[in-house]
């Protein structure tokens, strides 16, 4: 003989057993966007982080650069280690070490903004003598700090670069209004100081 049970699930365990089970909170921290999953297959998929708003701010760079075979950029002396990093409020340091081409002026454009560019916008780069470079290779690490003096160095000068069709992210970069710049030298150093506020000013 069978017999058939017929147990009613709790509540609770009904909770557990449903998608909800799958999402994830915190008092403290954000879960935001990272960047996009890109493989050859095309998962279409993103890669998430979580963030706290009170400690960091993540800050998109967009950089676009011309006439040049080589080049390094960091923030306060470390390469970004994705193209939207998380910074501390207060004051940073953008540094570049670029080669030129060969026969060349190596150009530059530059923006950072957090959030939304219309309104969060930190940081263009314009020949207003705010960023500083030298042909001089610079003796030792110091010039990746924010506190190197940099007043005997040489202020960018306005560069040229032209809005070509098929130079998608020096397009994007002009229309965020970045102006270029550019040094008459085979191979610079180029820095300049910014400040990313804190969450509440925005």
């Amino acid at each position: 003989m069978m017999v058939r049970w017929r147990v009613k699930m709790a509540d609770r365990e009904l909770r557990l057993n449903s998608i909800h089970r799958y999402v994830k909170s915190s008092p403290t921290f954000v879960l935001e966007e990272h960047s996009h999953c890109e493989v050859p297959a095309g998962c279409g998929g993103v890669v998430l982080r979580w963030r706290n708003p009170r400690e960091s701010v993540p800050v998109t760079i967009r950089v676009a650069l011309r006439d040049a075979t080589e080049a390094r950029f960091t923030v306060d002396g470390v390469p970004p280690a994705s193209a939207v990093p998380l910074l501390k409020p207060g004051v940073h340091v953008f540094t570049a070490e670029v080669t030129a081409a060969t026969s060349s002026r190596p150009t530059l454009l530059l923006a950072m903004y957090h959030g939304d560019p219309r309104t969060g916008m930190i940081l263009l780069s314009s020949p207003d003598g705010s960023f500083r470079w030298t042909p001089e290779a610079p003796h030792d690490d110091s010039w990746l700090e924010a506190g190197f003096d940099d007043t005997d160095w040489l202020p960018m000068t306005a560069g040229v670069f032209p809005d070509d069709a098929d130079d998608r992210r020096g397009h994007q970069v002009l229309e965020l209004g970045a102006q270029p710049l550019s040094a008459p030298a085979e191979r610079l150093w180029m820095r300049r100081l910014f400040h990313v506020p804190a969450p509440f000013e925005h």
